[in-house]
């Protein structure tokens, strides 16, 4: 939520309007006008996102992209003023995969963001591969002490993303240790992508992770 809003940001840098009524309209067409008579504020956007990455809420990394955005606002002669803000802080610790069965490899993995952990050290325990929330459903006595792994194939975000979002506590629920969700998007090549999740308050909280749709793909043929 917070990349939208600093976009915005800089926008309203790149394009330094002189003091008038609040005209939402007037603003919106001065704006598209200018932004389609140069490249300066794709310049601006490129110029943040690559000295500023990986912009997680309460990291260093975000802080120094705040500084930038205002110093350079400052400098198009705009008066800026902030405010303190609240967020969720979540700190990616050390984390690995490992099959501990033919072919007993080290699976590329990501913890999704706002997971918990393992309590310091390693989880094991046999795995339980479904494709979706009625499939889990169908075999819920199946899934106790297991690490249920959502191989659901990418259709649209909006609809694939919820497995990602709400699969841990829905393999909770059914008594699963941990959570393991195909990677949401459209191609792999061994590349896990991470993303938020989120639990829910009448079901335990278990490991969240992501892995490639290649592994994922291995897990149900193996199964």
């Amino acid at each position: 939520m917070i990349r939208p809003i600093l976009l915005t940001c800089l926008l309203a840098a790149a394009v330094p309007l002189t003091a008038h009524p609040f005209e939402p309209e007037a603003d919106a067409d001065r704006l598209y006008a200018v932004t389609h008579r140069d490249s300066s504020l794709w310049d601006r956007v490129a110029e943040f996102c690559d000295q500023y990455p990986r912009r997680l809420s309460g990291t260093p990394v975000l802080e120094e992209g705040i500084d930038w955005i205002i110093a350079r606002m400052r400098q198009d002669g705009w008066s800026v003023r902030t405010q303190p803000v609240s967020v969720p802080t979540w700190v990616r610790g050390k984390e690995s995969l490992r099959m501990l069965t033919k072919p007993m490899h080290l699976l590329p993995m990501l913890g999704l963001g706002g997971s918990v952990g393992t309590d310091g050290g390693p989880l094991r325990a046999e795995v339980l591969v479904v494709r979706s929330f009625e499939h889990l459903d169908s075999i819920a006595d199946q899934a106790e002490g297991k690490i249920v792994v959502w191989n659901v194939p990418f259709t649209t975000y909006g609809e694939t993303v919820r497995y990602r979002y709400d699969g841990p506590s829905a393999a909770a629920r059914h008594g699963a240790v941990a959570s393991l969700v195909r990677s949401v998007g459209p191609f792999g090549m061994q590349t896990p992508h991470t993303g938020g999740m989120g639990y829910r308050e009448d079901v335990p909280r278990i490991p969240a992770a992501a892995i490639n749709m290649e592994d994922a793909n291995l897990l149900q043929r193996q199964q």
